[in-house]
């Protein structure tokens, strides 16, 4: 009638005899190793040090907590907590002196009309690598393998040349354009 085992039937009845009832129990939550006031721990060393890898963090909370945990554990604590791991952006270092330098520059400069600016010009530099990259790379491949074409990284001699660019812009228009080639110092001017 019910489209179920005659085993499960037996079950549900000999389960409403017993105990009074129809639904399953559920399952028991597991243990849980750390306590909350444990967990808002971990969190404060993690705000403390973002960058401090899921073992070195597991490490430091069984030698001053003195519970034994694995490294999923801890993961999962800061998962819990919304700290997930993040690969970080990339910022030019701007020293303490330089911020407060810029914050200067930005409040007395913050009233300045229109005929000011206009008469203000900005530049800045750029480096282009010709022939590779000044960037550590990467080739997955198996033990011996490391002569095989597909796992070189061909290079040139001297380097293979760069170009540093310089540029400036203002209200009214468009600078100069400057390219200095560094690795045969021959200048290049390209005017706009």
């Amino acid at each position: 009638m019910v489209n179920l085992s005659t085993t499960t039937v037996f079950n549900i009845i000999r389960r409403f005899v017993d105990e009074n009832r129809i639904e399953d129990k559920g399952r028991k939550a597991p243990n849980k190793i750390f306590t909350e006031q444990e967990e808002r721990r971990i969190i404060r060393k993690i705000r403390e040090n973002p960058k401090l890898s899921a073992p070195k963090l597991t490490q430091q909370v069984q030698d001053e907590m003195g519970k034994k945990c694995s490294v999923q554990t801890v993961r999962r604590v800061l998962h819990n907590h919304d700290f997930n791991a993040r690969v970080p952006r990339k910022k030019p270092f701007i020293s303490t002196k330089n911020k407060g330098t810029r914050m200067t520059f930005a409040k007395t400069h913050l009233d300045k009309d229109l005929e000011f600016w206009n008469t203000i010009i900005f530049e800045d530099e750029s480096k282009f690598i010709i022939f590779g990259s000044d960037g550590r790379n990467y080739v997955r491949r198996q033990s011996n393998t490391e002569l095989n074409p597909k796992n070189l990284k061909a290079t040139v001699k001297h380097g293979g040349g760069s170009v540093m660019v310089w540029a400036c812009i203002s209200a009214a228009s468009v600078g100069n354009l400057v390219c200095i080639e560094t690795t045969t110092d021959r200048n290049v001017d390209l005017s706009i």
